[in-house]
C-alpha cells in the first residue's frame, strides 16, 4: 500500500479523496469506529472566515469554497446555508480584539462589518442588547450538516479505489525499512507513507514512534434543543466565552461551548450538568426568550489545543514519510475541507496543498 490514512473523519475522508485527484489510488483509510466518530461527527456544522490570523482565514476562504461547489463536485447535497456568523463582545478588551480581526479579515477580501448594538439587533432582533458593546458580521459564512460531507467524501473517494475500512482501530503502528506497518484487529497492513488524521487521539498513536505531539484531549460539549419555527438566520457567538448557537433547517438550536477543566490525556466523551448550567444561563443571556425552551440532547467531541512549541524525539526522521493533519485550532470540522482539499486559485485550475504534494508522487 502506498498510503494509509489513520482515521474517518473529515481530515482523512477530504484528503484520500484529494489524493485521487492526484492521481494516487492506492491508499487506505482505516478508522477504529464508525466514519465521523470523533470530532468530525460530534460538531455544530460551522464554517466561518472570521479569524484572528492570515492562514486561518485563507483556509477557510478555501473550505467556503468547497463547501458551495460540494453539491455539483460530488453530487452530495451537504444543507449548505449561508446565513453568516454574528460574534458578541461583552468588554471593551474584547471589542478591540474584534476591530483589529476584522481589519485583517477585510485586507483578506472576506466582507466582515463591525456593528452597534442597534444594528445586530437588526440582524437578529431577538437579542438582549445590554450585556454587549458590540458586534461583527459576516454574511458569508455558513452552517452545514458534517455528515454528508463526510458520506461525499467516503463514496467518492471509494469509487476511484480507495479502501476504507471501518471498526479497524491501528494497534500498533511501527516503523519499518521500507515505511511503516499498521496492526489492526483484520491483519497487518504495510504502506509506504502513513497519515495521521486523528485529532485529540494522535499523541497515544504516535508515542510509540517517540514523536511527542504538542496537543492534549480537551472536551467540547454541544446541545440540541426542541424544534421551533425558524427565526434565527446567523450562527451567534459570544467572543469573551466561546458559547455558540445557531438554528438547523429542522427548527432546533444547537449550540456549544468548551468549560475550563484540568489537562488530561484521556478522551472523555461524557457530558455534564455543569456545561447544560452554563449553556442554560449563556443562551438566555443573549437571548432571554429562549428561557422556556426544552433541551432534547447533548453530547460532547473530543478537541485538541496546540501548545506553542515544536514536536520533539524522532519527529524530523518520522516526517520523511509521514504527516500528521488536523486543523489549526481545536479540532474543528470547518479546518477539514480546506485542510485536506485543494486551493483553488481565482486563475483557475486546482493546485494541491502542501500535505498533500507531501504524500503524492
Amino acid at each position: 500500500m502506498d498510503i494509509a490514512i489513520i482515521g474517518g473523519g473529515i481530515m482523512g475522508l477530504a484528503t484520500a479523496y484529494e489524493l485521487t485527484q492526484q492521481g494516487v489510488t492506492d491508499v487506505i483509510v482505516l478508522e477504529a469506529h464508525h466514519l465521523g466518530w470523533g470530532a468530525s461527527g460530534r460538531n455544530g456544522g460551522g464554517v466561518r472566515q472570521q479569524w484572528s490570523t492570515e492562514l486561518n482565514i485563507r483556509l477557510m476562504q478555501e473550505s467556503v469554497e468547497i463547501c458551495r461547489s460540494f453539491a455539483q463536485e460530488l453530487g452530495v447535497n451537504i444543507w449548505m446555508r449561508q446565513g453568516g456568523y454574528l460574534f458578541l463582545a461583552k468588554s471593551d478588551a474584547q471589542l478591540a480584539r474584534m476591530e483589529k480581526a476584522i481589519a485583517l479579515q477585510n485586507r483578506c477580501d472576506v466582507p466582515t462589518r463591525r456593528l452597534d448594538m442597534r444594528e445586530a439587533k437588526e440582524i437578529v432582533p431577538e437579542i438582549d442588547e445590554g450585556p454587549f458593546v458590540g458586534a461583527a458580521y459576516n454574511p458569508t459564512d455558513a452552517i452545514v450538516f458534517p455528515w454528508p460531507f463526510l458520506w461525499g467524501y467516503a463514496q467518492a473517494a471509494a469509487r476511484r479505489g480507495v479502501e476504507i475500512h471501518t471498526e479497524t482501530p491501528v494497534e500498533r503502528l511501527e516503523v519499518t525499512g521500507a515505511g511503516f506497518s499498521l496492526s489492526t484487529r483484520k491483519g497487518l497492513v504495510r504502506a509506504r507513507r502513513v497519515l495521521a488524521a486523528t485529532g485529540a487521539f494522535t499523541p497515544k498513536l504516535l508515542a510509540p514512534l517517540g514523536v511527542t505531539v504538542p496537543t492534549w484531549p480537551q472536551r467540547h460539549e454541544i446541545l440540541s434543543t426542541e424544534g421551533m419555527k425558524p427565526f434565527l438566520g446567523p450562527m451567534i457567538s459570544v467572543l469573551d466565552t466561546g458559547l455558540y448557537f445557531s438554528q438547523s433547517l429542522r427548527g432546533e438550536l444547537v449550540g456549544g461551548i468548551t468549560l475550563p477543566e484540568p489537562r488530561t490525556d484521556e478522551v472523555d466523551l461524557s457530558s455534564t450538568l455543569g456545561f447544560l448550567e452554563a449553556m442554560a444561563r449563556g443562551m438566555v443571556e443573549v437571548m432571554p426568550r429562549l428561557g422556556h425552551v426544552k433541551v432534547v440532547r447533548q453530547w460532547a467531541g473530543p478537541l485538541r489545543p496546540v501548545a506553542r512549541r515544536k514536536s520533539a524525539g524522532r519527529a524530523a526522521a518520522v516526517a520523511a514519510r509521514a504527516v500528521t493533519l488536523w486543523g489549526l485550532r481545536g479540532a474543528r470540522f470547518h479546518d477539514g475541507p480546506g485542510g485536506g482539499a485543494p486551493s483553488r486559485p481565482s486563475a483557475g485550475g486546482r493546485a494541491a496543498p502542501r500535505s498533500v504534494r507531501n504524500l503524492a508522487p
